[in-house]
Order: C-alpha cells, then sequence, then structure tokens
C-alpha cells in the first residue's frame, strides 16, 4: 500500500527484520535514513537529509518513526533506507512515500460507529511507557453503544438475572438490541399514547431479551449429570415456568407495542355498521320489491310480504296473485 502526507504534516515510517527462518525478530544498531526526491542512486547514507539512530521499537522486529514532513517540503517521492545488524549480517531495506505540498486537507468522520462490535488484538513486545513490555498476544472485544435499546441490562437481570450468573453483559446487550429491533418492527400505529406506548414497548423488549436468551440457556441445560458414584439431577421446572411467565408477559404487552398503547380502544369498538349483503340488512325507502323478473313489470305498490329463509326480516311485496291490497 504506498505511503503519502501532506507537507506539515507526520507520517509514520515502519520497517521489519526477520530472520533466515522467515521470523520476526529483534535487530541491533537500527538506523534510519531519510532523502529528498530526486537523490542521487544508490542511496548514500552521507547525503541523507535526516538521519535517526534508535528508532522506537514496537515488537514482532518492528520499528517505527514518526517523522515530521517541514512544511516547505519538495514535493515528489522521498525515501527511507533502514540499516539493522541481525545474526551478525548488516540488513538493509530501502522504502519510499510520497509528500504532496498542495491540496485539500478535510476532517474524517468517527471510525467507530453505533452497533460495532470491535475486537483489539495487541501484540506480543509492545513496550509501556515505563518501559516493560508485553510478553505475549492479548485480545479483547468491545461494543459501542446500541441503538435502538429500549431497556437495560439491570432490568434484564430483574427479570430473569437468576439464569444469566455465566452470560456476559456484552451478549445481553446484543440480545437488547435484537428485541429492540423487533419491537420497532411491530409498531404499526401512526399515533401512539406516549407515555403507556414507551412503557409497553420497555416491557415487551425486556421480556424478548429473557426469552432470546433464556432460549439459548436451555438448549444445553443438563437433567443428570454422574461422576462415578456422584449424580446430580437438576430440576427443569423453574424455568420452564420462567419461560411461561416470559410467554405471558410477551402475549401482555404486544398488543399495545402493535397499536400505540391503545389496545383496549381497539379490542372494544364503540359500533358495527352491518355488511352490504347481510341477510337482515333493511331496505332503503319504502321497503318493498317487485317480485317479477323485467323492470317494466314492476310497479309502485306493495300488497304483501316475504322473507328469504337465511332472513329474519320481512320485505314488502307486489303480488299479481292477491287481489286485495
Amino acid at each position: 500500500m504506498p505511503r503519502s502526507v501532506i507537507a506539515g504534516q507526520e507520517i509514520k515510517l515502519r520497517t521489519r527484520f526477520k530472520d533466515d527462518l522467515n521470523e520476526p525478530a529483534l535487530a541491533s544498531g537500527v538506523s534510519l535514513y531519510i532523502f529528498v526526491p530526486d537523490s542521487d542512486e544508490p542511496l548514500n547514507p552521507a547525503d541523507s537529509y535526516l538521519t535517526i539512530n534508535n528508532p522506537f521499537y514496537l515488537g514482532e522486529g518492528i520499528y517505527e518513526y514518526g517523522f515530521n514532513v517541514p512544511d516547505d517540503a519538495e514535493e515528489g517521492t522521498w525515501y527511507d533506507l533502514w540499516y539493522g545488524t541481525l545474526n551478525s549480517q548488516l540488513l538493509s531495506g530501502q522504502f519510499e512515500f510520497e509528500v504532496y505540498s498542495a491540496g485539500e486537507a478535510e476532517a474524517l468522520s468517527d471510525q467507530l460507529y453505533e452497533n460495532n462490535i470491535v475486537e483489539v488484538t495487541l501484540m506480543s513486545g509492545i513496550y509501556a511507557t515505563d518501559g516493560t513490555y508485553l510478553g505475549e498476544e492479548y485480545s479483547f472485544e468491545f461494543l459501542t453503544t446500541t441503538s435502538p435499546s429500549y431497556t437495560s441490562i439491570r432490568k434484564v437481570n430483574l427479570e430473569v438475572g437468576g439464569y444469566l450468573t455465566d452470560v456476559a453483559d456484552f451478549t445481553i446487550q446484543l440480545g437488547i438490541l435484537e428485541a429492540s429491533l423487533e419491537a420497532d418492527q411491530l409498531s404499526f400505529a401512526t399515533t401512539q399514547n406516549e407515555g403507556f406506548y414507551e412503557h409497553a414497548r420497555r416491557e415487551w423488549t425486556t421480556c424478548k431479551t429473557a426469552m432470546i436468551l433464556l432460549d439459548n440457556i436451555t438448549s444445553h441445560a443438563l437433567r443428570a449429570k454422574r461422576l462415578g458414584d456422584l449424580q446430580v439431577e437438576y430440576d427443569p421446572a423453574t424455568i420452564v415456568k420462567t419461560i411461561a411467565r416470559i410467554s405471558e408477559c410477551l402475549q401482555k404487552w404486544e398488543p399495545q407495542l402493535i397499536n400505540g398503547g391503545y389496545s383496549l380502544d381497539a379490542q372494544q369498538p364503540v359500533g358495527v355498521v352491518k355488511g352490504e349483503y347481510d341477510y337482515d340488512r333493511p331496505q332503503v325507502g319504502r321497503l318493498w320489491e317487485s317480485m317479477d323478473s323485467t323492470m317494466s313489470d314492476r310497479v309502485p305498490g306493495s300488497n304483501s310480504k316475504d322473507t328469504d329463509y337465511l332472513s329474519r326480516r320481512y320485505k314488502k311485496i307486489f303480488s299479481s296473485k292477491k287481489r286485495f291490497w
């Protein structure tokens, strides 16, 4: 990967020394020579622009020097020449980097964003400011701020903390994130009863997180374990009861989540309207109709009544067979 820097800024120049087995190794007498563009080839240390003896050792055979490029530095390809002794052999390496004296510099946004899992690995041999160094490789990971997050680790522990003693907070927070994302998908209502809705969403998210974690725990739960003459039996009834309680919690709060905190109103409508094809729907007007098949034979009058066998409502009709009104 090409190295480049703007005049007036710092560039980290690095090199790594390896032994005959291609393994990183600590060299001695390491020196760095920096040359301006258009330097004569081969590069002669005596003509270098800057000479650095004993640059900083990072470990794993890596040496580093932070070169502050002058504001008036010449634009072009600069060179960094490294020397070091390893197993009584003088080793050298020549590299290059680009310096730009004109251009535009802009601020970069944060490298870490919400919902990022970051793993950090520190290589062995890194020195601390007090002179001590890391004897072996060390790795750790962390989670950036999660969003959305409608409950907290403490709230989840209040519900099912007895089963989560071996579950890291990192894992619980990921469960909260997944449950919160699902809560967003279930929130259909455009208008919300704000205070009650937020309470319902918090309770549902807590129970959903607990269900996610308990499902994983029970999938690997032991019922019995024997070691020689010693046998230990576990009672799964308690966790089954807890899962049943969490399921009831989800059923209780999910309607409120879907309806924005107005679930009671949605379940108890104030009125209904019969459909157009309901058999008992009343006829608008004089409640009469002709039994004839053609429009031209119909008359605006009624002398009888009739009903469909599925209906309880009679309709007035005109019957030609009936002579009296």
